[in-house]
């Protein structure tokens, strides 16, 4: 997808809307205090479950898996753990529009469609770390769409991450 850049109603401002962003650029988005990042936490959670749920909401076109399994299992060899913990986890991606790049797999699964709609579905597994980029501030129903999220999350330490979730943006 060609880069889109978004004017909002901030005199002057725009960002870009980036729909293939990968695991790296989440590890720069959402760190969770004390250097602890997104990698370590998913790494944390496959050493205690025996499947971890990883939703990627808004995930454009997924390329955050084209690089997440491989970052989890060089930071499980830097810590001298198992490398097939990364066996553990599962990508979900789920996002209102795609393209043709999705390729579902035993460990990634994609979802087209309101979030709503697909939360509420009752098909999914409860989400042990869901991450949302720049996506929360475009739905119709906000307050919902965190709340039925925040109701999805695995009730044994699920973890939600909204990143950013700037002003201007609330008013596009």
């Amino acid at each position: 997808m060609p880069p889109v850049y978004v004017t909002t109603q901030d005199a002057g401002e725009t960002f870009e809307l980036v729909r293939d962003r990968t695991f790296k650029d989440y590890l720069k988005a959402h760190n969770f205090g004390s250097g602890i990042k997104l990698a370590d936490i998913l790494l944390e959670k496959a050493q205690q479950k025996p499947a971890v749920y990883f939703y990627d909401i808004g995930c454009g076109e997924g390329g955050v898996v084209t690089d997440m399994f491989q970052a989890v299992a060089k930071l499980a060899k830097e810590r001298r753990l198992p490398r097939n913990l990364t066996d553990r986890i599962h990508y979900i991606g789920i996002d209102a529009h795609v393209g043709d790049h999705w390729i579902d797999s035993e460990r990634t699964r994609f979802y087209e469609g309101d979030l709503l709609t697909i939360l509420n579905s009752g098909s999914l597994p409860p989400a042990d770390v869901a991450v949302a980029n720049e996506v929360f501030p475009y739905l119709d129903h906000k307050l919902e769409a965190v709340e039925a999220t925040a109701n999805h999350l695995n009730r044994d330490g699920g973890i939600l991450s909204l990143k950013p979730f700037k002003r201007h943006q609330l008013r596009y």
